[in-house]
């Protein structure tokens, strides 16, 4: 895929193109920034408050320092789905992965499922109970 710089792809309204990969490095540093200015003024609010609140002082750093790794983690998962985005056109340019179908395809190419028939057997008629044999009957006398 060819390179076509920061205002070809900001562009190009087929959205072949991305800029976010481009700006990833500018949007970081801004947010480190971002995150150093609100840590100090933070610090400098607790120091100038009375009381305990100086202690609070001491947590601006470690939030600065959360907000960082944040932020640098956040940029890096969003830069992978850009980077698999473009592998995945690389692979299918390539032709080493099928082109996506459409759902009218999907829809001819689907198994039809095929029920098992079997004859319905009748269920076998119950045979009647063994008769029992009567009783020896004496002669009457």
């Amino acid at each position: 895929m060819e390179d076509r710089g920061f205002f070809g792809s900001l562009f190009d309204l087929s959205f072949q193109h991305f800029v976010f990969p481009k700006l990833v490095t500018l949007i970081y540093i801004l947010l480190v920034v971002f995150s150093a200015i609100v840590s100090m003024a933070w610090m400098v609010a607790t120091l100038a408050a009375p009381g305990a609140a100086k202690a609070a002082a001491l947590l601006a750093p470690l939030a600065f320092v959360c907000c960082v790794i944040y932020f640098r983690v956040l940029m890096e998962v969003i830069v992978v789905m850009f980077r698999i985005a473009e592998d995945v056109r690389t692979l299918a340019r390539a032709q080493l992965i099928p082109p996506p179908r459409t759902l009218a395809q999907e829809i001819r190419q689907a198994p039809v499922p095929v029920r098992e028939t079997r004859p319905v057997q009748a269920p076998a008629p119950e045979e009647p109970p063994l008769a029992e044999p009567a009783p020896e009957q004496s002669p009457e006398q």
